[in-house]
């Protein structure tokens, strides 16, 4: 099984992890926790840690969260200025093992990728003329990870489209989205040829997760 993740990869998400909505929804899914398989993690921030690529390989009984949560407090630590050395000394053996990195752009798996089993994305969202775009703090998430042309559907509507074609059949796609956008995201979803398409609620009881099965 092949899991690609899109993520807005930014301080904020780095940091605090476990306030992220759609990370927490999709773990509750037991079939969708993968053991001896490839893990892909794309940055969708355009500006961020030099459009970091990482690919994990999990080895076998061995639980991904795990290994997510090393992975994004690895790079917290970097993030802040911690000298990346120190946590290299105790996971060497694991990085050197488990995890590739490479610089690219986010559309690069469009591109240069095989199918894959699911989808598990996070892009930006919000309107550029969003008062809270203006008005985020920039210290916690780059407020650049978050804004998105054509009313903030720009990313989500290049990932469900491009998703779709790359996706195996009885692939799934995990879309966080604006609660206002959920019924414009369910029709496109449903356009390029989704079935299946949910919309659930993230821990704040809002409707900002839609999932889509080819």
């Amino acid at each position: 099984m092949i899991i690609v993740y899109f993520l807005k990869f930014n301080i904020y998400f780095l940091i605090g992890y476990k306030y992220c909505h759609l990370y927490k929804f999709f773990f509750k899914f037991p079939v969708f926790q993968p053991r001896n398989d490839s893990v892909i993690f794309f940055n969708c921030y355009k500006n961020f840690f030099d459009k970091l690529f990482v690919k994990f390989f999990f080895e076998p009984g061995i639980g991904s969260f795990f290994f997510i949560k090393i992975f994004i407090e690895f790079y917290s630590f970097n993030s802040l200025g911690v000298d990346r050395s120190f946590f290299s000394f105790f996971f060497f053996d694991f990085f050197s093992r488990c995890v590739c990195i490479y610089n690219c752009e986010w559309i690069y798996i469009f591109n240069s990728f095989k199918r894959v089993n699911i989808f598990f994305c996070n892009p930006p969202y919000l309107s550029l003329r969003d008062v809270y775009f203006f008005y985020f703090d920039d210290v916690k998430e780059y407020k650049y990870s978050l804004g998105s042309k054509i009313n903030g559907f720009h990313d989500l509507f290049y990932i469900i489209k491009n998703a779709y074609d790359l996706l195996l059949n009885n692939g799934f796609i995990f879309l966080e989205h604006g609660y206002m956008q959920r019924g414009l995201v369910k029709k496109i979803m449903l356009l390029v040829g989704f079935v299946n398409v949910s919309t659930y609620r993230d821990s704040l009881s809002l409707n900002r997760i839609t999932v889509g099965e080819k």
